[in-house]
């Protein structure tokens, strides 16, 4: 069974449309110890393409981390091909492999590797000194590069100044600012909470989407998977299976990036204290529904609520097996985030459709 689906992933893993940045074909991997010899990769097979953000899952020892090695040229195969922007990598020398990775790859990691006595700035500055660009051309890209990833106000802040999500953030800066084909990011969230996590994630995913770069992370966070166009899980070093984003469903980072447009028009916003002419019976109605959802279901929660408290409140709903569950939780939190289309995140400031839909959710 476990060899019927290796071939249907294989398959589906090199049969995209797009042209790939970072090609693997039939990797295989085994640790050598003496006359100990132990097999971590077994014919890995996967193309990435420009434009999307890959995630790479699977359980503890199941060969994640060997794989990103392999595919950012840091170790080499037992067996196997790997193609970097359409250059073969099995004949190169070390010396060619360290250039191929300076022109193409850009590495993101979990604990950061920022060097704690340089600045923000600096520390950019280091990949571009690598490729031997220096002075004013480095300064001028490397300010760019932070403007990019919202960290331009901390050029000059040394990292111990900085929160971890705006370490995460300048240790991305560092791994674009070449303008590589690829990149590859080593647990970018196990470092970080929520909130600097996902920021990580939308800054990951809009890298890929607006620069048509691939994006390539090995994760165990599962709050990552709505950002992911495609999430590949593997297990005892075999790719067993991948996950597509369906087309037309609407991920959190599409939410969180059209959002982020509308703060740019600067919208006036609406203040909930006033009666509008829309709010009907039908709309107090599904505000008290709500309302009393959140308080039975969410009882820490106070008014004026949030799309957060909503959120907690539906899945301790459906853990409680009280309510319609046609939908899953991921298609209820994608539902709620979407429809919650008022930036104040009031309650009351929700639109009736938003209102009406809510309140369907909470339905008993």
């Amino acid at each position: 069974m476990l060899a019927g689906r290796h071939k249907r992933a294989t398959a589906e893993l090199l049969s995209g449309s797009e042209p790939a940045v970072l090609e693997a074909r039939g990797i295989c991997h085994e640790y050598r110890r003496g006359p100990v010899r132990r097999r971590t990769l077994e014919d890995v097979n996967l193309a990435v393409a420009p434009g999307e953000l890959t995630l790479l899952m699977g359980p503890s020892g199941s060969g994640k981390t060997t794989l990103l090695s392999i595919l950012g040229c840091i170790l080499a195969p037992t067996a196997g091909t790997i193609h970097l922007a359409g250059e073969p990598t099995q004949s190169l020398s070390p010396e060619q492999l360290a250039d191929l990775r300076r022109r193409h790859i850009g590495f993101v990691f979990q604990n950061f590797n920022l060097i704690s006595t340089l600045t923000a700035e600096e520390n950019v500055r280091v990949a571009l000194d690598i490729r031997g660009v220096k002075g004013a051309e480095a300064r001028a890209a490397a300010r760019a590069t932070l403007q990019m990833v919202g960290l331009i106000g901390k050029a000059a802040s040394l990292p111990a100044m900085l929160s971890g999500g705006e370490q995460q953030r300048v240790a991305v800066a560092r791994a674009v600012v070449n303008g590589p084909a690829v990149i590859l990011a080593d647990e970018p969230t196990a470092s970080l909470d929520n909130a600097n996590g996902m920021v990580v994630m939308d800054l990951l995913k809009q890298l890929a989407v607006n620069s048509a770069r691939a994006v390539l992370a090995v994760t165990h966070d599962q709050r990552t998977i709505p950002f992911a166009d495609r999430v590949l899980l593997i297990e005892d070093g075999r790719i067993i299976q991948e996950r597509r984003k369906p087309g037309g469903v609407v991920s959190l980072n599409d939410i969180a990036w059209s959002r982020s447009q509308k703060a740019l028009r600067k919208p006036e916003p609406v203040k909930p204290c006033e009666t509008a002419p829309s709010e009907t019976g039908e709309r107090q109605h599904n505000i008290e529904m709500i309302s009393g959802a959140l308080i039975k279901y969410n009882p820490t929660c106070k008014p004026p609520f949030t799309v957060a408290d909503v959120v907690t409140a539906r899945f301790a709903q459906r853990m409680s097996g009280i309510g319609a569950h046609a939908s899953s939780a991921r298609e209820d939190m994608l539902c709620i985030v979407a429809e919650w289309d008022n930036p104040d995140d009031a309650l009351t400031s929700q639109s009736d459709t938003c209102l009406s839909i809510l309140a369907d959710l909470f339905q008993e």
